[in-house]
């Protein structure tokens, strides 16, 4: 093929990403950079369950405006089902009903959520009543025992509540916590607990589950609180169950309030809910909506911001592996680089992601170190290829079980992130390695692991930075001048830099 082909194709390429690049920055005034100071999110639960041929009832928990939030533009996606939204006590509910269904079902539930910017500091409310209540007799007496020992440490009712939080912290130096407890209390149970404790020496309590927005993009977890009346202030008091804190994140989104769980499925099973935040690109779509052109209104139809929260963040990990993959080529034919393989350093960076670069390339090299010992054994063995990559996996495994065992005990959290590193590319990199140290020998084996770790460290360093994530989310078309110049650099046969301090003799005479 000519040269003129490849150049007319690149151009082409290159002129049609950057052509609808400039149209949507220029012409839309869509961001070209992320907007840390937005102050709202977007936010998506997804109801998962398998129906039996019943008729369906499906109640979910949904959030409300509160002093600090503002919930707007909600959305429910549930084809063929009836959708009614009803108040319970103090919390809203969602629920979907069909007469008969089989099979997966999927119910979505979006929301805009503003912060409230309008909201009055120290707003007072009402006493609430409380109720008494009845505990079993066992339980009646350790809660008994627990309010007498926590009245003798306290003077008010601030440091009762903080002295009942500290109480919770170690079960064990308390019999009666230990017994309401027990000895690894989870948060859900310790909240339980505390609910009883204050409940029944006369506070007016409540938990709290909500997510925090934070600057946090992806999977939501679920965040437990509890809420005590202060009849000195005069409103509710919001507690950390971990630490007893009363400041609460100001990104907190209260989702419901009471210990009942956030959903409730009659004739299913087998019930997920996934909950996804992101910062919203609302200054995009409005920018968008202010163009009253057809051409953006098409662009804004067959935007990814249009797709569940879930597929967006796979997305803005995926839209990144050819810039990588145009860095692994850069940096080999034109610096001269070598590595095992062209895109293994791709999927080393993206398991950095995951561990953070340092801890990724001590842990990886550690598995690496023990997997290649390993492999030199199994040579001894005469092996078959793919008996010898399943023992070799099954090796890493377990090099990971113990490594994760290990670091749990002393107390290394970070060192847990080892079972997110992809198994077989572990494995995959073993087996090259080990080829190349039978072939070439252990130096040349040595010189790629160490250009495969560098370019793995620069294409981390490069692609996961948040202003290349957010171009190529919001400009996907980018992708087009990534190709282009992918294609030219396949026809590039001159010197790689390696090789000007190579024959840098030549060059001197």
């Amino acid at each position: 093929m000519k040269n003129t082909h490849l150049f007319l194709l690149s151009l082409v390429l290159a002129a049609l990403g950057l052509g609808i690049f400039f149209y949507k920055a220029f012409v839309l005034n869509l961001a070209l950079t992320p907007d840390h100071e937005s102050q709202v999110w977007l936010v998506e639960a997804k109801l998962g369950f398998k129906a039996d041929g019943r008729p369906v009832k499906a109640e979910m928990y949904i959030p409300q405006s509160s002093d600090s939030f503002l919930v707007m533009d909600e959305n429910f996606v549930s084809r063929g089902y009836g959708l009614t939204t009803k108040r319970q006590d103090e919390n809203r509910k969602a629920v979907w009903s069909i007469r008969s269904e089989e099979g997966w079902q999927t119910l979505y539930y979006r929301a805009v959520i503003r912060k409230n910017q309008t909201a009055r500091n120290g707003k007072k409310v009402k006493k609430p009543a409380v109720f008494e209540f009845l505990l079993p007799e066992v339980e009646q007496e350790a809660v008994g025992g627990i309010i007498e020992k926590i009245k003798e440490m306290s003077a008010d009712e601030e440091s009762f509540i903080h002295n009942a939080f500290e109480l919770l912290k170690l079960p064990r130096s308390d019999k009666n916590v230990l017994l309401l407890a027990g000895s690894r209390p989870t948060n859900e149970r310790r909240v339980e607990v505390l609910l009883k404790i204050l409940k029944k020496a006369g506070f007016a309590a409540r938990s709290v589950q909500g997510i925090d927005l934070g600057d946090f993009v992806g999977h939501a977890d679920i965040k437990h609180r509890i809420e005590v009346y202060s009849k000195e202030k005069k409103k509710w008091i919001s507690y950390n169950i971990d630490t007893g804190s009363s400041r609460v994140p100001s990104g907190f989104l209260p989702w419901w309030f009471g210990e009942q769980g956030l959903t409730e499925v009659k004739g299913g099973e087998n019930v997920i809910v996934n909950i996804g935040i992101e910062r919203s690109q609302e200054n995009l779509v409005k920018s968008a909506l202010k163009n009253n052109q057809e051409a953006s209104s098409l662009f804004l139809d067959f935007s990814l911001l249009h797709l569940p929260l879930d597929i967006q963040a796979v997305y803005r990990v995926l839209l990144l592996i050819p810039l990588g993959a145009l860095l692994v080529v850069i940096l080999r034919n034109v610096v001269g680089v070598k590595t095992f393989g062209t895109f293994m350093p791709v999927l080393i960076a993206l398991a950095f992601r995951e561990t953070e670069l340092l801890w990724g390339i001590f842990l990886f090299t550690l598995l690496l170190s023990g997997g290649l010992m390993v492999r030199f054994y199994l040579e001894h063995l005469k092996l078959l290829l793919v008996p010898r990559l399943a023992a070799i996996v099954t090796v890493v495994v377990i090099m990971m079980v113990f490594f994760s065992i290990m670091t749990q005990k002393l107390g290394l959290d970070r060192g847990l992130s080892v079972a997110l590193f992809p198994m077989i590319v572990l494995a995959m990199t073993i087996e090259r390695m080990s080829i190349v140290w039978d072939e070439l020998g252990p130096g040349d084996a040595m010189k790629q692991g160490i250009g495969t770790m560098l370019v793995a460290s620069a294409i981390f360093l490069l692609i996961f930075h948040e202003l290349f994530e957010h171009l190529l989310f919001v400009f996907p078309e980018l992708l087009f001048v990534i190709l282009a110049f992918t294609l030219l650099l396949g026809r590039y046969t001159g010197y790689r830099v390696v090789e000007l301090y190579r024959f840098r003799e030549f060059v001197n005479k």
